[in-house]
């Protein structure tokens, strides 16, 4: 149960938290956002009239746990696996990187991601291992 409460009038404008705290709150707003990119593209591919799955977890390829899928849309030929990210900022990485960075704003840091593409080929695999064992030639 998430508890909100209201800032008193004249009161300060910013909410003081602990490190905690202020970590907990900005894993709730990514997990926020990340769920806003993704009903708009489970919205988008239903407009279209696409067959899909949406939020699909399946056995990873290499047999160690699951992953999760974004979406699953079943197409003529194929099955297309889609990783949905809501990111802000710059985003810069090489197709052949293990991480990208993001930067917000004039961040020169920023944070190190986990590459998207080689997310979505964990999850490629993932649905090739599955569908090989129902010998689909997908």
């Amino acid at each position: 149960m998430v508890r909100l409460r209201l800032r008193p009038r004249g009161g300060p404008s910013r909410v003081e938290r602990s490190d905690n705290a202020h970590a907990a709150w900005k894993s709730l707003q990514a997990e926020l956002k990340g769920a806003k990119g993704e009903d708009r593209i489970r919205t988008l591919l239903n407009e279209l009239g696409q067959p899909s799955l949406h939020d699909v977890h399946l056995p990873k390829a290499s047999g160690e746990g699951t992953t999760q899928i974004d979406h699953l849309v079943l197409l003529p030929r194929a099955l297309m696996v889609i990783e949905t990210k809501h990111y802000a900022g710059h985003l810069s990485g090489h197709p052949n990187d293990e991480y990208w960075r993001q930067r917000l704003g004039k961040e020169e840091e920023g944070r190190l991601i986990y590459s998207p593409l080689r997310q979505n080929a964990g999850h490629c695999a993932a649905v090739r291992a599955v569908t090989s064992q129902a010998c689909l030639d997908v």
